[in-house]
């Protein structure tokens, strides 16, 4: 009858239920009569060791869940169902009680779990295989980086003997490893080189081009003191079978720490900035070739500036300017400019808490989407970068006063602080 369906239907569901949570249940029906109001109410009782939430019966049937209780240390929960005596009298209502436990409705039942169990065998696989390749996917992260931090100068400050530079450079990965990298070291006694790069991609294929072209760098930068040079070198070395088609962005310069000549190239990196002593802004904008890695055989150009006693030169990737706020909004090339323009800081530790902090406050809540990398290199000046080198000396025209001529030229050299090995060449 649809009364022993809707029953059989209620029952069924709510052991299906259950079981997915509970492990062992009990299932109790009891018929109440009223005999003022001529109704009897059919009582069905869940009651199971453990916790037993939300509502368990087919609302449609059972309207009156009770809250979950506890009895003789059972959790439970009882649904009353009325059945008005005109509706039916209480030998039929046995007669469905009988029907809603009989051989057929337990068989269902059995179906019904046995379903469950295999759907619940196939969630616990589909996790294990997730877990399993989220698992890989974090150690895959973690490698990069690994490889990313690892290869980056740490210490600051970097060169303490040197008072007439000050370095100071900061990576924050973002939630995956990109391929964000920088790097500064001297070709010379007086020859600094620093750069600053950005490689396509995420993870450890890009870790390790990150790597490679870091590498290519300071070997290039031996025995080449022109960045053009420099740049040209890697491109070939990079694009040449590069079947994996990344690439990088890279900023590098060279500064002569005694002259303050620096001498720079910008292969598809964001432009950086020179903050001058006086508080203004320089942007070196000047693009001098695309990206590295991307066309073979291509001639990279270079560009020349004066650095003057006080003046910081500050380059950064693209996570910064690109950072996003909660509302799909860029930090922008206009708040960085706008930023160095009227920044009190004193020192690059105070330069960079700035940037950092006022990034933070613009992203909110927002997860960090890109690596955010800074360098910056303050010029101090050297006590000899102003002074005139030049000296005469008059001697006559015989050869006896060549010896004349390398000791004197000896005496300026060692006064210029010139490395041992360039004057014996």
């Amino acid at each position: 009858s649809l009364l022993s369906s809707l029953l059989s239907a209620a029952l069924s569901q709510a052991c299906k239920t259950i079981i997915k949570h509970n492990q062992k249940f009990s299932i109790f029906l009891t018929l109440d009569s009223e005999v003022k109001f001529g109704n009897t109410s059919l009582n069905v009782v869940l009651k199971s060791s453990s916790t037993i939430e939300g509502a368990y019966f087919n609302n449609s049937v059972f309207q009156d869940v009770r809250p979950e209780v506890i009895v003789d240390d059972l959790y439970y929960k009882e649904s009353t169902l009325y059945i008005p005596t005109p509706m039916i009298n209480q030998r039929d209502l046995f007669w469905e009680l009988r029907n809603i436990i009989s051989e057929k409705s337990r068989d269902e039942l059995i179906d019904e779990i046995k379903e469950t169990n295999i759907e619940l065998k196939e969630s616990l696989e589909n996790l294990k295989k997730t877990t399993s390749a989220k698992e890989r996917m974090e150690s895959e992260l973690n490698i990069g980086r690994e490889i990313q931090m690892g290869m980056l100068p740490l210490k600051f400050p970097p060169f303490p003997d040197r008072k007439e530079i000050d370095i100071l450079a900061l990576l924050m990965p973002a939630r995956e490893v990109g391929g964000d990298f920088y790097d500064f070291f001297f070709i010379d006694e007086h020859k600094l080189c620093f750069c600053v790069g950005d490689v396509s991609g995420k993870g450890v294929p890009a870790a390790l081009f990150m790597a490679m072209t870091k590498t290519l760098i300071k070997s290039r930068a031996t025995d080449d003191f022109s960045t053009a040079s420099i740049i040209t070198h890697i491109n070939d070395e990079l694009s040449e079978d590069n079947t994996s088609s990344m690439f990088v962005t890279i900023f590098i310069c060279i500064l002569d720490t005694l002259t303050g000549e620096l001498k720079c190239t910008n292969a598809g990196h964001n432009p950086p900035f020179i903050i001058r002593s006086d508080g203004s802004l320089t942007k070196l904008d000047e693009l001098h070739g695309p990206v590295v890695g991307a066309i073979y055989v291509m001639t990279y150009k270079e560009k020349n500036v004066k650095l003057n006693a006080g003046d910081n030169v500050f380059l950064y990737t693209d996570g910064v300017s690109e950072s996003m706020n909660e509302d799909g909004q860029l930090y922008s090339d206009e708040r960085l400019i706008n930023l160095l323009e009227n920044t009190s800081a004193s020192s690059l530790n105070s330069l960079f808490d700035e940037i950092t902090n006022d990034i933070s406050a613009f992203e909110g809540e927002a997860e960090q989407a890109d690596d955010i990398t800074l360098l910056a290199v303050s010029f101090h000046g050297n006590k000899h970068s102003n002074r005139d080198s030049r000296e005469k000396i008059f001697v006559k025209n015989n050869l006896s006063e060549i010896e004349t001529v390398n000791n004197r030229f000896e005496e300026i050299a060692i006064a210029q602080n010139v490395p041992n090995r360039v004057i014996q060449i």
